[in-house]
């Protein structure tokens, strides 16, 4: 079997170096290789080794273009800070597991949302309105209307009710 052969490992340890030299990105990407040479093989059991090593770079540069890995720098813009201030903890007597889902589900929502989708959703969490939502961002309320349209299917996707 493929998978079993000797130094096969070490193949795809060296297609991931030929495309970055990262110790952040390689972990990840070597897993990403194997998975992809496991698959290849899986679908394709008469091919050559070459190309099942050429399938595995493929996957990885797909994989990097992407962005699906967290250290991606296509997902560096959209990492979400989170306040330290002490003003934000909730009052005593709230539920706190209702305020902590609450600010889970707005940070996992809002790591799938582009900048202006984000700010958009930024002030209408603060309830304002889709034309003063328009004013502040210098867009217009139909512009407002169809972002906050997306924001709802993104939400919907991830299993989130209004």
């Amino acid at each position: 079997m493929l998978l079993e052969q000797p130094g096969i490992y070490d193949q795809v340890n060296r297609v991931v170096h030929g495309i970055t030299n990262d110790p952040n990105q390689v972990e990840d990407l070597v897993q990403e290789a194997r998975l992809q040479l496991w698959l290849s093989k899986r679908q394709g059991p008469q091919q050559t080794l070459s190309w099942y090593l050429q399938a595995c770079r493929f996957a990885v540069l797909e994989y990097l273009h992407r962005g699906r890995s967290v250290d991606s720098p296509k997902h560096h813009g959209s990492s979400c800070q989170m306040d330290s201030d002490l003003d934000d903890c909730p009052a005593p007597g709230s539920d706190v597991l209702e305020e902590v889902c609450a600010r889970d589900d707005f940070s996992q929502l809002a790591g799938r949302l582009s900048p202006r989708e984000r700010a958009v959703l930024c002030l209408l969490v603060e309830s304002l309105g889709e034309r003063q939502c328009g004013l502040e961002l210098a867009i217009s309320q139909q512009a407002v209307s169809k972002i906050r349209r997306q924001i709802c299917r993104q939400a919907t996707r991830l299993g989130l009710t209004p």
